[in-house]
């Protein structure tokens, strides 16, 4: 079985006409955008995958990362019941 380190996926940061710069500020999200109304930290949402930021996966994107470790990565069960979908945006 595969032993997995901490991982940490780069944020997928989405402006919005209601966002402002706290999510910059206060959380330290990397940005030029003053409009920022949404940090999406781990997604498999088509169009929106997140990509491993640290480690020996690094540049790895979330879906891939599934396909290739699937339970071992996100637990058996959820394996069987989500296939390489991952069921939650973060």
């Amino acid at each position: 079985m595969q032993q997995f380190y901490p991982i940490k996926f780069t944020p997928i940061l989405k402006e919005k006409i209601w966002g402002g710069s706290k999510l910059k500020t206060l959380l330290h999200k990397k940005s030029t955008s003053d409009r920022l109304g949404e940090s999406w930290e781990i997604s498999a949402v088509d169009g929106n995958v997140s990509v491993v930021s640290n480690g020996a996966f690094m540049g790895l994107p979330l879906n891939v990362f599934i396909q290739k470790y699937k339970g071992e990565l996100v637990g058996s069960s959820i394996y069987e019941k989500f296939g390489d979908q991952f069921p939650l945006l973060i």
